[in-house]
């Protein structure tokens, strides 16, 4: 796994157990990261609303229209 880059598993896992904190460090050691739409897309899907909320203040990614 390269340096600057986390698995899309361990984004989903920390959303599926509502893990805000896992999300919050995640968030701040890998800024550059790709992977937060699906992070944010699951996060609505499960009704993870902290997340979501979370997400959308802190990054510029965006849900899909699987959350949709």
């Amino acid at each position: 796994m390269k340096k600057n880059s986390i698995s899309l598993d361990v984004c989903r896992a920390s959303v599926n157990n509502d893990c805000l904190d896992m999300i919050k460090y995640l968030n701040d050691q890998y800024p550059e990261e790709s992977s937060w739409s699906t992070a944010i897309d699951t996060a609505a899907s499960n009704g993870n609303l902290a997340i979501v909320k979370y997400l959308c203040e802190n990054r510029s990614d965006r849900c899909t229209e699987i959350a949709r």
